[in-house]
């Protein structure tokens, strides 16, 4: 497909100002000046069609599925740095979903279940706990202690980020990850051994 009928295709973008069209390399699927369409899986074309239902395509929709697909996460190579927002999130939804489910049970066990009441007593939790294996507490509380920590420490880092600190060298992003693990790992094994 020419550039001239790409520009035919959809005159509202140069229309309304976009006249890069025309400086795109024609290395691009849809401004190749080849005849063949360029290469789309089967899958790729069943769900564009699938989604639109018809074959009554304008003529936009069906330049945008003659568009060569992005790879996305096929092809991308996953670093623990590129995880460590991700697992800031999943920290941070642990520890606030932790403290609404025990703060609402709190409230509205007296509520629902009046017979219930003694269930979030200390004295009740530390009478179960009294009875459970001394390993399994060390487990559970390493496991209760560690997306804090964790958190701690990775907002600590986004803050030093904030500052500008350590944001001139590549290589201190990725180090600075692993420190944050290590510090979180260190202090959770502490805490758990109290």
């Amino acid at each position: 497909m020419s550039l001239r009928k790409t520009v035919q295709l959809n005159p509202g973008l140069i229309k309304h100002g976009n006249a890069r069209l025309g400086r795109i390399p024609p290395r691009h699927g849809i401004f190749s000046s080849s005849r063949s369409p360029p290469q789309i899986n089967s899958y790729t074309r069943m769900l564009a069609t699938f989604q639109h239902g018809s074959t009554n395509l304008t003529p936009l929709e069906q330049q945008r599925l003659r568009r060569p697909v992005s790879p996305h996460m096929t092809i991308y190579k996953w670093q623990y740095q590129s995880l460590t927002s991700i697992l800031q999130r999943f920290s941070g939804i642990f520890l606030a979903g932790g403290l609404y489910v025990f703060a609402t049970g709190y409230v509205l066990t007296p509520i629902v279940s009046p017979g219930y009441t003694d269930l979030f007593d200390i004295e009740t939790i530390v009478g179960a706990l009294r009875e459970v294996p001394g390993w399994i507490k060390g487990v559970g509380k390493f496991a209760l202690s560690m997306p804090f920590t964790y958190h701690f420490y990775n907002g600590v880092k986004h803050l030093m980020w904030d500052l500008g600190v350590g944001l001139s060298h590549k290589r201190f992003f990725g180090r600075l990850a692993w420190v944050v693990a290590g510090f979180s790992v260190v202090s959770s094994l502490g805490l758990a051994v109290l």
